[in-house]
């Protein structure tokens, strides 16, 4: 469960983040990805626990994950696009 939490507050930060609009692309796209390794690493404990956990948690946490990877591969696109640096 604290590897949960922990995620959890990851996310509640880098959605202040978001709504604010003051913080780069740069520091959103690595609270991202912060957050999916926080949120993979839950996931990886639910699954060793399993006879505790049902498996949805397991697949919600594997989402999330996904979801924050996705989020810190835009926000990087953005900052590209920002620097006028195409093709990488």
């Amino acid at each position: 469960l604290q590897a949960i939490m922990l995620a959890q507050a990851q996310e509640c930060f880098v959605l202040k983040a978001t709504m604010e609009r003051t913080v780069r692309n740069t520091t959103l796209a690595k609270l991202a990805g912060a957050t999916s390794a926080l949120y993979d690493a839950a996931r990886g404990h639910v699954v060793s626990c399993s006879r505790f956990f049902p498996s949805a948690i397991a697949s919600y946490l594997g989402a999330k994950s996904q979801l924050y990877q996705a989020t810190a591969h835009y926000r990087k696109s953005m900052e590209f696009l920002e620097e006028k640096q195409y093709g990488r």
